[in-house]
């Protein structure tokens, strides 16, 4: 609860920094959309997963066409490791993005940012048969953005919204002992409408 409300904080004061700035419009996208999950790895053989996933963001407009985005996404995560067993690993992730972009184009937006992302439950079927487990044993990761948002209008106040982003995760998903390496990347393509407030 204590870390929930620590991710919430961080929002509010991302969007009031944004806000301090010359702001040309404030928008919120409830959106929905894929995620797949690959990584880098020093063991075995991996093939990236995909499921759905979705949340909510908001966003200032900036004088220059500068934007700042930030919400909270609603992430599960899936990657399939073949070794001597072949082991799905499903996991849930609450996360937190922090982007900022340039309008190339009037339609066309690219930028990049960070993210935090608390990892919420966790389990893995192992040659089928199901069974609760510890992986990964962070509670959270952290990485970096590169995104890509395309933006049309449908009416005065309303836009739909096309989004891609490319996330590296900069944490080791493995004991600190452990001489494996574990980190994931997600390739995520988000839907959903822009009301503009």
């Amino acid at each position: 609860m204590v870390k929930t409300l620590r991710l919430v904080r961080l929002v509010l004061i991302t969007l009031v920094f944004c806000s301090s700035s010359v702001v040309q419009a404030v928008g919120i996208t409830p959106v929905s959309g894929l995620n797949i999950t690959g990584g880098t790895f020093n063991y075995g053989t991996h093939t990236t997963g995909s499921n759905f996933g979705g949340g909510v963001l908001a966003d200032t407009v900036l004088a220059d066409s500068v934007q700042f985005e930030s919400g909270l996404i609603y992430l599960p995560h899936k990657i399939i490791s073949h070794q001597n067993l072949t082991t799905n690993s499903y996991w849930t992730g609450l996360q937190i993005p922090v982007i900022a972009r340039y309008a190339v184009l009037p339609f066309l937006h690219a930028g990049g940012g960070v993210y935090y992302e608390y990892v919420i439950g966790n389990f893995e079927y192992v040659n089928s048969e199901r069974s609760e487990n510890t992986i990964p044993p962070r509670d959270a990761n952290i990485g970096l953005i590169a995104n890509v948002q395309s933006r049309f209008p449908v009416s005065a106040a309303l836009e739909f919204v096309a989004d891609a982003r490319f996330e590296w995760g900069l944490l080791n998903f493995e004991e600190p002992d452990s001489p494996l390496v574990t980190k994931y990347n997600h390739f995520v393509v988000l839907t959903g409408f822009r009301f503009t407030l």
